[in-house]
Protein backbone atom coordinates (compact mmCIF):
# COMPACT_ATOMS: atom_id res chain seq x y z
CA UNK A 1 0.00 0.00 0.00
CA UNK A 2 2.46 2.58 0.61
CA UNK A 3 4.65 1.55 -2.35
CA UNK A 4 1.62 2.19 -4.44
CA UNK A 5 0.99 5.58 -2.24
CA UNK A 6 4.54 6.74 -2.68
CA UNK A 7 4.56 5.78 -6.72
CA UNK A 8 1.58 8.39 -6.86
CA UNK A 9 2.95 11.03 -5.05
CA UNK A 10 5.96 10.82 -7.21
CA UNK A 11 3.36 10.44 -10.16
CA UNK A 12 1.64 13.88 -8.75
CA UNK A 13 4.98 15.54 -8.21
CA UNK A 14 6.66 14.86 -11.40
CA UNK A 15 3.82 17.01 -12.81
CA UNK A 16 5.63 19.92 -12.25
CA UNK A 17 5.91 21.79 -15.46
CA UNK A 18 9.03 21.38 -17.40
CA UNK A 19 9.56 25.41 -17.56
CA UNK A 20 9.45 25.73 -13.57
CA UNK A 21 11.78 22.89 -13.55
CA UNK A 22 13.93 23.86 -15.93
CA UNK A 23 14.06 27.40 -14.21
CA UNK A 24 15.55 26.22 -10.69
CA UNK A 25 16.48 23.27 -8.57
CA UNK A 26 12.61 22.60 -6.94
CA UNK A 27 12.24 20.88 -3.80
CA UNK A 28 8.71 18.82 -3.94
CA UNK A 29 6.36 19.81 -1.01
CA UNK A 30 4.39 16.66 0.36
CA UNK A 31 1.69 18.06 3.19
CA UNK A 32 0.61 15.48 5.77
CA UNK A 33 -2.35 15.52 7.17
CA UNK A 34 -2.11 13.22 9.92
CA UNK A 35 -3.98 12.64 13.77
CA UNK A 36 -1.17 11.33 15.78
CA UNK A 37 2.33 10.91 14.33
CA UNK A 38 4.05 12.18 11.34
CA UNK A 39 6.25 10.30 8.61
CA UNK A 40 9.79 11.66 8.60
CA UNK A 41 13.09 11.31 6.63
CA UNK A 42 13.26 8.06 8.16
CA UNK A 43 9.76 6.71 7.19
CA UNK A 44 8.46 4.00 4.93
CA UNK A 45 7.19 7.05 2.50
CA UNK A 46 10.30 8.83 2.88
CA UNK A 47 11.84 5.19 2.03
CA UNK A 48 9.55 4.45 -0.47
CA UNK A 49 9.89 7.98 -2.84
CA UNK A 50 13.71 7.83 -2.40
CA UNK A 51 13.47 4.54 -4.69
CA UNK A 52 12.07 6.78 -6.93
CA UNK A 53 14.51 9.41 -6.60
CA UNK A 54 13.43 11.89 -4.50
CA UNK A 55 15.84 12.39 -1.52
CA UNK A 56 14.60 13.92 1.66
CA UNK A 57 16.05 17.54 1.85
CA UNK A 58 16.94 17.77 -1.20
CA UNK A 59 14.00 17.38 -3.80
CA UNK A 60 11.67 16.69 -1.36
CA UNK A 61 10.30 17.45 2.01
CA UNK A 62 6.95 16.14 3.93
CA UNK A 63 5.06 18.87 5.69
CA UNK A 64 2.87 17.47 8.89
CA UNK A 65 0.32 18.76 10.59
CA UNK A 66 -1.28 16.56 13.39
CA UNK A 67 -4.61 16.79 14.91
CA UNK A 68 -3.47 15.35 18.18
CA UNK A 69 -6.77 13.41 18.30
CA UNK A 70 -8.73 16.25 17.83
CA UNK A 71 -11.51 15.30 14.78
CA UNK A 72 -12.61 19.12 15.08
CA UNK A 73 -9.21 19.92 14.11
CA UNK A 74 -8.73 18.90 10.67
CA UNK A 75 -10.47 20.90 8.28
CA UNK A 76 -8.38 23.90 9.98
CA UNK A 77 -5.30 22.07 9.66
CA UNK A 78 -6.42 20.94 5.93
CA UNK A 79 -6.67 24.65 5.10
CA UNK A 80 -3.45 25.39 6.47
CA UNK A 81 -1.38 22.77 3.95
CA UNK A 82 -3.65 24.89 1.53
CA UNK A 83 -1.87 27.92 2.22
CA UNK A 84 1.34 26.40 2.59
CA UNK A 85 1.32 25.55 -0.84
CA UNK A 86 2.31 21.87 -0.84
CA UNK A 87 2.31 20.34 -4.18
CA UNK A 88 0.39 17.09 -2.61
CA UNK A 89 -1.94 16.24 0.56
CA UNK A 90 -1.52 13.06 2.06
CA UNK A 91 -3.97 12.13 4.73
CA UNK A 92 -5.80 8.61 5.18
CA UNK A 93 -9.15 8.05 7.08
CA UNK A 94 -12.22 9.49 6.02
CA UNK A 95 -12.34 12.49 8.40
CA UNK A 96 -9.08 13.64 7.16
CA UNK A 97 -10.32 12.76 3.16
CA UNK A 98 -13.46 15.25 4.15
CA UNK A 99 -11.14 17.44 5.29
CA UNK A 100 -8.80 17.58 2.90
CA UNK A 101 -11.28 17.83 -0.19
CA UNK A 102 -12.92 20.81 1.46
CA UNK A 103 -9.62 22.76 1.96
CA UNK A 104 -9.38 21.62 -2.03
CA UNK A 105 -12.86 22.17 -3.60
CA UNK A 106 -11.74 26.01 -4.64
CA UNK A 107 -8.68 24.97 -5.87
CA UNK A 108 -8.28 24.73 -9.76
CA UNK A 109 -5.52 22.28 -9.48
CA UNK A 110 -7.84 19.67 -7.38
CA UNK A 111 -5.30 17.18 -8.98
CA UNK A 112 -2.78 18.55 -6.35
CA UNK A 113 -4.01 16.58 -3.62
CA UNK A 114 -4.24 12.64 -3.10
CA UNK A 115 -7.08 11.39 -1.30
CA UNK A 116 -7.06 8.02 0.08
Amino acid sequence: MRALLAFTLAGALLSVPASEAQQKARIARVGELAMATCDDKDSTLANDLAELGYAYGKNVVIECVLARGQLDRLPQLAEELVQRNVDVILTGGTPGIVAVQRATKDLSGISRSILG
